[in-house]
């Protein structure tokens, strides 16, 4: 009888060890995301803060002057 108990216990408990390893890795890939959107919002609450604060890079005359050359295939811009 208790060679049948320790078969359970190595089976539930490789399927533990399994378990905790799964979700060891998810809380990895989690967290790093987590950080990526982080780092998105940071550079995203600069852009607005930059575009209240003082004038954008450029103006929407330049940008649309950039998107014509970029789209034209001029080189140069």
């Amino acid at each position: 009888m208790s060679n049948l108990v320790n078969r359970i216990q190595n089976k539930f408990g490789l399927l533990i060890l399994l378990y905790s390893f799964i979700v060891s890795v998810s809380q990895i890939f989690i967290s790093i995301s987590f950080i990526f959107i982080l780092i998105e919002y940071i550079g995203l609450g600069i852009y607005i803060i930059g575009r209240f604060k003082g004038k954008p890079c450029l103006s929407r005359r330049e940008y649309l002057k950039f998107i014509k050359d970029i789209n034209s295939g001029d080189n140069d811009a």
